[in-house]
C-alpha cells in the first residue's frame, strides 16, 4: 500500500490555533508584568540583613532572570502566532491558484 503525500489543512483550527497562541502570549506579558511586582515586593521583606549577605541581591537576580524567561516565551508564542497565520495564508494562496488553473485547464476543454 502506497504511503499518501497529500494531506488537509482545517483553516479554522490552525486560525483558532494562531488567535489561542496570541491570546496566551497577551496574557502573558500581563500576568509577567503583575508577578514581577508582587514578587518584587517580597524581596524587600529581606531587609538590611538581606542586604549585608547578598540574599536579596541573589533574589533579585532570579526574579530578574524568571520576568526575562517570561518575556521569552510569551515573544515565543506570539512568533508561532504569527508563522501560523503566514500558513494560513500560504495555503490558501496555493489553494487558489490550483483552482485557477484547473479552471483554465477546464475551459481549454
Amino acid at each position: 500500500m502506497p504511503i499518501s503525500t497529500q494531506f488537509e489543512i482545517t483553516y479554522s483550527s490552525v486560525k483558532f490555533l494562531s488567535e489561542s497562541f496570541n491570546q496566551e502570549a497577551s496574557g502573558l506579558a500581563g500576568d509577567a508584568v503583575s508577578f514581577g511586582e508582587a514578587a518584587g515586593q517580597i524581596g524587600q521583606a529581606f531587609g538590611i540583613l538581606g542586604a549585608c549577605d547578598g540574599a536579596s541581591q541573589q533574589y533579585a537576580s532570579l526574579l530578574n532572570s524568571t520576568l526575562n524567561a517570561l518575556g521569552m516565551i510569551a515573544e515565543a508564542l506570539q512568533a508561532e502566532s504569527e508563522q501560523l497565520g503566514q500558513t494560513i495564508e500560504t495555503y490558501d494562496g496555493n489553494e487558489q491558484q490550483a483552482q485557477q488553473g484547473f479552471v483554465a485547464v477546464h475551459k481549454s476543454f
